[in-house]
């Protein structure tokens, strides 16, 4: 009985070890969790997949590897078991995304290795706030009305109509009404409130957001 045991051990290792043999993944990427809205994306696998040199260096419109969501662009044989994808545009901001490779992969190789169908996770960098510039202005809106203006430079485009309702001032501890000045996407948001010296000081001024935004998904 022991022996038995013994040999359907040594059987499951033995087909476990042939199955990873014969099974084809990313060894590595030049990215990990994040990833730039521009860059190239580098796959690394763990078995040579040309057998033709020709084939290297040379832009290719075959989809090796599917991206969700869609990722316009090309690949490259950078090396036998390296592959290169440039992307036609910047990536979405603030997006996850997923990697799965396709069967294409195989279509120089005799071999029929299996394909591991978990896909690679990656995401865009989420939003963050670079820094806030404050100034003095008078109101477009009301007149002799002095205002306290700031822009609100972040690392990604954003929505000035999705920001309305995440965002918070605060002046002396007191949640004040703002107005936001800026009318479209762009990546430094301007927003303007008035100016009270008599019911606070400017010194205590704050900026919060709600902290669900710097995680949210951009839509396209």
């Amino acid at each position: 009985m022991f022996k038995h045991f013994i040999l359907f051990a040594l059987l499951g290792l033995s087909l476990a070890s042939c199955s990873n043999f014969n099974s084809l993944k990313v060894k590595k990427t030049n990215f990990g969790d994040e990833v730039l809205r521009a860059q190239n994306l580098v796959f690394t696998f763990n078995k040579e997949l040309l057998n033709d040199s020709s084939l290297i260096n040379r832009w290719d419109s075959v989809q090796y590897l599917k991206f969700e969501p869609p990722i316009p662009g090309k690949f490259m044989w950078t090396g036998k078991s390296e592959l290169t994808f440039s992307p036609m545009g910047s990536l979405l901001p603030a997006t996850n995304y997923t990697a799965t490779l396709s069967d294409e992969l195989l279509r120089y190789k005799k071999e029929k290795y299996s394909i591991k169908d978990k896909p690679l996770t990656f995401h865009t960098p989420f939003l963050n706030i670079i820094s806030i510039n404050t100034f003095w202005s008078l109101s477009e809106e009301t007149a002799n009305q002095v205002e306290v203006c700031c822009q609100v430079n972040l690392n990604n485009p954003v929505s000035p109509v999705k920001l309305k309702p995440l965002l918070k001032l605060l002046v002396g501890g007191k949640e004040m009404p703002y107005r936001i000045i800026t009318q479209n996407d762009a990546e430094t948001i301007e927003l303007a409130f008035p100016f009270a010296p008599l019911e606070y000081k400017y010194n205590n001024f704050k900026q919060t957001f709600n902290s669900g935004w710097f995680n949210v998904r951009q839509s396209a």
